[in-house]
């Protein structure tokens, strides 16, 4: 099975680049091994989120790792994130500019209707993320941001230039992970955050994400580098992981995709192709 040979691979690698981790990947293998077997375990078809895993303290609590360093001419950090899992996973705000903010699937789709227009008729462009939620509080205590400018995917009506889809791709993002219904998420970056809450991923971070390559130890970069899902996979974006975030450092813009347009002209960056390409990259790395 193509999962469980990346998983190995991965393992390996992960063991092999981030030697300070080794006893707690053997320690994750092994409660893979007893939650799913021997043969063909791996954490893929669960992300973003593994429960059992959670019983590794290192793994449960993330973003442990190396700091990120020289972002003194750093001001922001994107991330692109579905509207739904947003509203879903996080308190949200009752008493909004948009109105009441429901987490049933109706209420997703009519709210991100209208906030969507709302923005197109105010002519709003970078906005509080407190419109929405009354906290941040994402899943292990931290998510994943790059320094590049994400806005600049949005055009004026608020959809996907289609020219600048690259940029997601540059993420590690695949197909099937890109939604309809997205937001564009902008972290201002202050001095605590520099100073102690931006870090380098490590291989325990991304333990049951599929598209990731861990760095080495010795990397003077201090950075993580996504891979650039394409046809022929390669480095990508700059990758960070930023945990404690506080909700007024956040803004946001809502962006709507088409799916089905995505998929029939970029076949390639779907993960049942990806998936394949992935097995040779990380044995060539």
């Amino acid at each position: 099975m193509i999962k469980h040979e990346i998983y190995y691979e991965r393992l390996r690698l992960g063991k092999s680049n981030q030697a300070s981790f080794q006893d707690h990947l053997n320690e994750l293998d092994v409660v893979l091994e007893k939650n799913m077997g021997p043969d063909e375990r791996h954490p893929f078809d669960s992300y973003p989120d593994v429960d059992f895993c959670a019983t590794v303290s290192e793994y449960a609590n993330g973003a442990h790792w190396v700091s990120a360093k020289c972002l003194d001419k750093v001001d922001y950090m994107f991330r692109i994130e579905k509207y739904s899992s947003l509203i879903k996973y996080n308190i949200v705000n009752e008493h909004s500019f948009f109105g009441n903010i429901g987490k049933d699937a109706l209420s997703i789709k009519r709210d991100f209707d209208f906030i969507v227009n709302s923005f197109i008729k105010e002519k709003l462009w970078w906005t509080p993320i407190s419109e929405l939620l009354v906290s941040y509080a994402p899943h292990r205590n931290f998510s994943w941001w790059t320094n590049e400018c994400l806005s600049n995917i949005v055009s004026s009506d608020h959809r996907l230039i289609k020219d600048n889809l690259t940029m997601i791709h540059s993420c590690g993002i695949a197909n099937d992970w890109i939604k309809n219904m997205s937001i564009i998420m902008r972290c201002r970056l202050d001095d605590q955050l520099r100073s102690s809450c931006i870090r380098r991923p490590s291989a325990i971070d991304a333990f049951p994400q599929p598209i990731f390559n861990p760095s080495r130890e010795e990397d003077p970069l201090e950075t993580g580098k996504a891979i650039l899902v394409s046809e022929n996979l390669s480095v990508g974006f700059n990758e960070y992981v930023i945990k404690n975030l506080r909700i007024e450092n956040i803004e946001f813009i809502p962006l709507r995709i088409n799916e089905s347009e995505i998929y029939i002209n970029n076949p390639e960056a779907c993960l049942d192709k990806v998936f394949f390409k992935l097995l040779e990259y990380h044995r060539t790395c």
